[in-house]
Formats: structure tokens, sequence, C-alpha cells
């Protein structure tokens, strides 16, 4: 069977993305209030109040700019940062129409978006001798905010979240290559059959890496978010095991 993963369901809030969505919320306090809009329609606007306003984080082009609000807004509302009456989605989940209001996001929303105000004040008004411990002590209210968000994916179809925690619980550890076959069978709906695909892998005499055909950055991808959340940690050639920390959030 050829190994696939799960495609790109993750996303992480680097610096470069946390600061988008500070602008991007900058940005809507100056549109006020509007009816349902195409999201074309939303992406020019964005764009083009952005210029008008003299808004300093804008891509080159509009192109540029209507990608970056494409790769913000989606997993935002997926997540529940953005009131789920704010966005129109398609059947295919993809968004097509946009309302903007002083409810656009979510109680939660509203929430992130104040520790994201700070971090911005603390990043560029605040000495940098003084940044190091109070950046530390808002990594880990981000942190919090991004475990909860996961709770918003769970009842999507194959969640990769849910399906990494549930491997973790079952077999305590989990490779890249056993996360392959987690995924694929999973993707083939072949559930009943994971088990005995795992206990063959592991009783293999060379159980060594699998090679994988599509999405092969998938692994790293989740593990170094759910790392960054402090839900996993790395348990030596083993791969990844759940934290003490991940039972204090998630019941089992």
């Amino acid at each position: 069977m050829e190994l696939i993963g799960y495609g790109s369901q993750g996303f992480s809030y680097t610096d470069n993305y946390k600061e988008s969505i500070y602008y991007l919320n900058f940005c809507l306090n100056f549109i006020g209030n509007s009816e349902m809009m195409s999201y074309k329609e939303f992406q020019h606007v964005i764009y083009k109040t952005k210029i008008e306003k003299k808004i300093i984080k804008i891509q080159e082009t509009e192109d540029k700019e209507s990608s970056e609000i494409r790769m913000l807004l989606k997993p935002m509302f997926k997540y529940g940062l953005i009131d789920k009456n704010h966005i129109e989605v398609n059947s295919n989940g993809e968004i097509k129409a946009v309302k903007i209001d002083s409810d656009f996001f979510s109680v939660s929303g509203k929430e992130f978006l104040k520790i994201l105000t700070i971090e911005h004040i603390i990043k560029n008004e605040i000495d940098k001798q003084k940044q190091e411990k109070i950046n530390l002590f808002i990594k880990k209210i981000i942190n919090e905010f991004c475990i909860f968000q996961i709770y918003n994916l769970f009842n999507e179809k194959n969640c990769v979240y849910k399906d990494i925690f549930s491997f973790l619980l079952k077999y305590k550890t989990m490779n890249k290559s056993e996360f392959y076959i987690m995924a694929t069978y999973r993707q083939k709906n072949k559930d009943e059959e994971l088990d005995d695909a795992i206990q063959q892998y592991r009783n293999s005499s060379s159980n060594k890496e699998v090679e994988i055909k599509n999405n092969i950055n998938d692994f790293n991808t989740y593990t170094k978010q759910l790392e960054q959340y402090e839900l996993i940690v790395f348990d030596n050639n083993k791969g990844i095991k759940l934290s003490k920390l991940f039972y204090k959030y998630f019941e089992v």
C-alpha cells in the first residue's frame, strides 16, 4: 500500500502570521460594517484599505496580499476565532463570503487579539532587556489559546490531532513511519485494519522508515506544532509521546 499523509490541516502562529492577524484586525477597524460580500471582494477591500491607511504590513501586490489573507482566514475560522455568522462556506468548506462588523471575531477571537496586541506593544515599545520574561508569559498564554482551538477541529472528518492523540493513548509512542501508516489507513477508511498493520510494523525485524508518496512534511509539521503547545515530547528513538500537560487539558 502506498503511504500518504493528511495534507495541510495544521497552522502555526509564527511571528509573521501573528503580526498579520494583528494588522488585519487593525484594518477591519477602519472598514466598519458591511453586508455579506464575496470573498474576492473582501480581499480587495482589505488590500485597498491597507494602501489608503498606509498600514505597513502589506504584500507587494494584491494577489500576494489576497494569498496571505487566504492563509489566515480559513484556519482562524476553523479554530473558532471568527464568529460563524460572519463567514459563508461552500460544500467543500471553502470560504465564499464574508461580513464585517464589530462582532466579526468571536469572544475567544477578541481575547486572542488582546494578547496579540500586548505582544505587539512589547515588541515595539518596551526595552529589549525587559522583553524576555514578558514574552515567555505571552507565549504560554498563546499556547493555551491554541490548545483550546484544537477542540474546534475534533468534529472534522479525519482530524489529524484527534488521530494522533488517540494513537498515542493506545500505543504510547509514535514514530514517523507509524504516523503515515495511521494516516493512510484512516484516509482509506480501513480503521479496523490499523491495529494489525501497526503490530506487523513493530514486530518486523527491519522496522525501518517507510517510503512516503505525498505530504512528506506532515509528520514534522504536526509534531512541531504539538511540541510548541507542550502537548507531546520526543522519546529518543521511539518518536513522540504525550506530555504530562496533555492530561491537564484533555479528558481520557
